[in-house]
């Protein structure tokens, strides 16, 4: 690890801040068991699924891709922002916090800056993905709809999975899961200041990345 001062400092200052109630384990339990919880309510639902309601899952897989990708390109990134609140936990306080020369967690309370808030799953379950799973329902059936809310849920875990898995010390046993090793390399390279702006925004698959050319031209 390698810490320049004023990192060092910032991350004092970051840690002396953190509410002494948070409770880094609390934080993975509500976000996955929440998540895990909502998959299995919905997928209760299934009935006689067709063929062609298993369509919706790429479908949905490929929105959320860029849907990962926009937000962290185009509002955890640009700086036009600056007032912004994902900017300012994503950008200011995640990479000011996290270097490509110092990504791992250091003790449990630095978790609070990989995971999102507690809160985002749930306003993201009521706000986006269950008027989306409504409208599916209605043009379409009720299995698409839970299809859609399964895919997107799984995704948003997903997302949280590997983002954890890139700032967990290296000889942890997750960080050489297949897929994982070639992604966490990948956003070690997007967390160095010459190239966090432009390249490798895509956190689970690089599928955007790839179509719209913002890959690493050299990763080491």
């Amino acid at each position: 690890m390698a810490l320049t001062p004023a990192q060092s400092r910032f991350r004092e200052r970051y840690r002396a801040q953190i509410s002494p109630r948070y409770n880094p384990f609390r934080h993975l339990l509500w976000v996955f068991g929440t998540g895990l919880l909502l998959m299995g309510f919905i997928s209760a639902t299934l009935e006689s699924v067709r063929l062609l309601e298993l369509l919706v899952v790429p479908l949905t897989l490929i929105v959320t891709n860029f849907g990962e990708y926009a937000t962290h390109r185009w509002l955890g990134h640009d700086h036009r922002r600056r007032g912004s609140m994902f900017y300012t936990r994503h950008f200011v306080e995640h990479h000011g916090f996290y270097s490509h020369k110092s990504m791992a967690i250091e003790q449990g309370r630095d978790l609070r800056l990989v995971l999102f808030p507690i809160w985002l799953i749930f306003a993201m379950s009521l706000g986006v993905i269950a008027p989306l799973s409504a409208l599916l329902a209605w043009l379409w059936s009720t299995n698409a709809a839970a299809l859609f809310a399964i895919t997107a849920l799984a995704s948003y875990l997903l997302y949280e999975f590997m983002h954890l898995c890139f700032h967990l010390p290296a000889d942890n046993r997750l960080t050489t899961l297949p897929g994982v090793a070639f992604m966490r390399l990948r956003h070690t390279v997007h967390h160095d200041p010459a190239h966090m702006g432009d390249c490798n925004f895509n956190l689970t698959w690089p599928m955007c990345d790839w179509a719209l050319d913002t890959t690493a031209r050299e990763i080491p």
